[in-house]
């Protein structure tokens, strides 16, 4: 078919689709998008006006476009699309490292128009390499919608370096699909995979494409992280370990492992403090970034707070991580590859020649910048006899010295530089409102007393809509300088900041606890706390009043010292009435009320069941989430030791039919695995309960159905609150009425959903129908009252 043959016939297909009325006209826009030396490069083109679902043409094009909504993107810069007739508005770009073209054009009907849109790398990146270390497909990991080859176009047309490949539980190489595209010169990427596990999800690269995976099941850290850590790989390197969307509701490592931010410290035998990275920037939205306290009604997702409040905690402890930002694009358009990124030194500039150890030992040394937007450079030109660039000494006045040098591109806007010395914001520099290349440039001098780390934050307020949107809320630039350790004492060593706190804490009297307290910072507040926690032999005298202290602390930082404060208080009867109150107190945020009531828990169980439907009523249920496994064990009682389970079962659209035709009154059909009738299973310690072990196949679990019975025994007619969550979907039916029914795809987090559900007096029938693809197989039940119990039969 001829081009014009096929335009006309792409025309008629599409009129529907590309404009409110099926009967409007369409014309051909013919799009080259051309660099500084006036050719093509690759680019993305986004249509702001009208609202379109773009059509491209096809001919010679094939797997060098990338089209989703409103977005094209083109590794050749160059490209075919269907619009309606009249005014249309384009936006051309490359990522956050180059200028924009914005102009209107006016598309004719039935006809083509022919448009060059020029753009040009807006800022110097000499020496600098971005790099996304959170990447998915369609293909590999399931959901989204990118293929391969849209994968490698879109990062490609984004301007990203280096790319690591992360499907779900899959070792992905994207080297063979970018050679397929003749990409190799704009792009080099790594073998990656986001091990996606019931304690949360880590990248880890990078690894063998040849070798099988490491297995998914796996629920404790620290030999997981062992097993991560002698993978071998081509590179020869040991791999690196980023936790991901470290407080994402569900899949969060740290709220699994109940790491305490006011400390930067778990007990869980779970955790392991053994990575490298954490992602404290996730997707376009920069999910972690803003504290839902401080957010001003801007959507946080469902993080219980920032997660940089954990790096900085971690920093106290001297904790090595470095903070990244990915975007964790799974498509094409719903969020844009590249957006946040992470800059790293590099001995070249060609995006097809970087050497990944190089990148590697970049991350692991900590010479990397986040960024949604500004170009960040910050050393120090002066650090005394040490050698490890990210480590200073002060000079004879006491101060530390870092040349700044901040770039942008004219679109982006830059507000401010933040100066965070050991978590407490010193400094707050703003920056001319000018759109030069160079927006600031000059030396930072942060004056310290005691060792401390120094991180910077760059900010702006202006969003960076259009080319990136916030559907979700509004996307800022902003820009994290990884931290310099300073060595005040000139002694050669660094100590960390909590060290420091505890080895002083140790030796106050109680007569010195208020002017301690008064002379201290908001972040040296949280670290005097966590060092009350951690020191078994203080006087108890000292720590009673720390505490107290810190139950009523008014500093910039209050809420995380009176959260560190209620965790130090709980369990302690002394503290019950002060508890009780910061539990009922207004001004508490959810996160805190519900420490309080934990707290409480610990010390008079009957006055927190009390108080907890108070709570409910007040603060919904979500907030209960925050408690973990533990704190619910004690605020509403362990949950169900043991259910009647039955299965697996092939498959079945209907599984809310399915699993009406189950009851614990009748013996079930018998199952495809082998299983005949009802058998009793345990849950685990962690309350879940698991469908892997019922088959004398595992591979029977696979694509099937299991189910769980029981009987919920309450006292009186009430309406229960149930923590619900299931691997995958599920139905759960009570007395014959359908709390829910989820058929999407998913991890079983204690807290996925909040059911209320009717009950009547006496024994309560419970079926729950949990369908599996593949991998992980269960689900978590557990009654918010005391007072319910749930049992396998009404006899027990």
């Amino acid at each position: 078919m001829t081009l014009p043959l096929l335009t006309a016939a792409l025309l008629i297909a599409v009129a529907s689709t590309t404009s409110p009325d099926a009967g409007s006209e369409t014309g051909v826009l013919a799009y080259r998008i051309l660099g500084p030396e006036g050719a093509p490069v690759p680019a993305r083109l986004t249509v702001l006006e009208p609202d379109v679902d773009l059509v491209a043409l096809g001919g010679p094009f094939g797997d060098r476009h990338a089209v989703r909504e409103d977005v094209c993107y083109a590794l050749d810069g160059t490209g075919e699309v269907v619009l309606p007739a009249g005014r249309c508005e384009l936006l051309a770009s490359r990522g956050i490292e180059w200028s924009i073209d914005r102009r209107w054009v006016d598309i004719p009907a039935h006809g083509r128009l022919e448009v060059e849109l020029r753009i040009r790398p807006a800022v110097d990146t000499t020496g600098l390499i971005g790099g996304d270390f959170h990447l998915h497909t369609l293909t590999h990991s399931g959901h989204g919608d990118s293929n391969m080859p849209e994968r490698i176009v879109s990062l490609v047309g984004e301007g990203v370096d280096f790319a690591i490949a992360t499907d779900h539980n899959r070792n992905i190489d994207y080297i063979p699909t970018i050679a397929a595209l003749g990409a190799t010169s704009q792009i080099t990427s790594v073998v990656g995979n986001e091990l996606s596990t019931p304690i949360g999800h880590f990248n880890i690269f990078p690894v063998d494409p040849a070798r099988r995976p490491i297995p998914a099941r796996l629920a404790a850290a620290p030999p997981m992280f062992r097993m991560i850590r002698l993978e071998p790989n081509d590179l020869g390197v040991v791999p690196v370990i980023q936790v991901n969307h470290p407080r994402w509701a569900g899949i969060d490592y740290f709220s699994q492992v109940e790491l305490d931010e006011t400390t930067g410290t778990s007990s869980n035998p779970r955790w392991s403090a053994d990575f490298d990275a954490i992602e404290v920037l996730n997707e376009n939205a920069l999910w972690g970034w803003r504290d839902p306290a401080d957010a001003d009604g801007i959507d946080v997702g469902s993080q219980t707070h920032s997660s940089m409040l954990d790096w900085y905690a971690l920093l106290d402890t001297g904790h090595r991580a470095i903070a990244t930002g990915n975007s964790d694009s799974h498509s094409v358009k719903a969020n844009f590859a590249g957006v946040p990124r992470n800059y790293m030194g590099s001995s070249t500039d060609d995006p097809g020649g970087i050497d990944p150890r190089e990148m590697i030992a970049a991350i692991r040394s900590g010479d990397v910048v986040v960024s949604s937007g500004p170009i960040v450079r910050a050393s120090i030109p002066d650090r005394g006899l040490h050698e490890d660039p990210r480590m200073a000494s002060v000079d004879a006045e006491g101060r530390v010295r870092i040349a700044l040098e901040i770039q942008a591109a004219p679109w982006i806007d830059v507000d401010r530089i933040r100066v965070i010395l050991d978590g407490d914001e010193i400094d707050r520099i703003p920056v001319d409102q000018s759109r030069d290349r160079t927006r600031f440039e000059g030396d930072i001098e942060v004056p310290l007393a005691t060792d401390g780390w120094i991180v910077l934050l760059v900010e702006g307020d202006d969003s960076l809509a259009p080319v990136v949107d916030g559907k979700k809320r509004p996307v800022i630039p902003v820009a994290i300088i990884n931290p310099f350790r300073i060595d005040a004492d000139l002694d050669a060593a660094w100590m960390p900041p909590l060290e420091r706190v505890k080895r002083r804490i140790a030796t106050i009297s109680a007569d010195q606890v208020a002017s301690e307290w008064k002379l201290a910072s908001g972040a040296e507040r949280r670290r005097i706390i966590a060092a009350a926690r951690a020191d078994d032999e203080l006087d108890p005298e000292v720590r009673r009043r720390l505490i107290e202290s810190g139950l009523t602390d008014e500093s910039d930082q209050w809420r995380v010292v009176r959260l560190g404060a209620v965790r130090a208080a709980t369990g302690a009867p002394a503290f019950a009435e002060q508890l009780e109150r910061l539990m009922t107190d207004e001004a508490a945020d959810d996160r805190l009320a519900a420490a309080a009531l934990r707290g409480l828990a610990a010390t008079s169980p009957d006055r927190a069941a009390v108080r907890l439907q108070e709570f409910i009523d007040r603060r919904g249920v979500t907030p209960l989430r925050d408690l973990g496994d533990s704190g619910l064990n004690e605020v509403a009682g362990p949950g169900p030791r043991a259910w009647m389970v039955a299965g697996p079962y092939p498959a079945t659209e209907d599984l809310e039919g399915f699993a009406r035709t189950f009851s614990l009154l009748k013996d079930p059909p018998e199952t495809a695995g082998g299983t005949i009738g009802w058998e009793r299973k345990r849950t685990r310690p962690n309350g879940l309960l698991s469908f892997l072990e019922i088959a004398a196949d595992p591979a029977a679990t696979e694509n099937s159905i299991a189910i769980a019975s029981g009987w919920i025994m309450a006292p009186d007619d009430t309406t229960a609150i149930v923590a619900f969550g299931s691997d995958d979907g599920a139905a759960v039916i009570v007395n014959g009425r359908t709390i829910l029914l989820d058929r999407t795809t998913h991890g079983a987090s204690p807290f996925g959903s909040m059911l209320e559900v009717p009950l009547r007096r006496g024994p309560n029938a419970v079926t729950i129908a949990v369908e599996n693809g593949s991998g992980d197989f269960g689900f978590h039940f557990r009654t918010l009252d005391r007072r319910l119990e749930v049992m396998t039969s009404i006899d027990d």
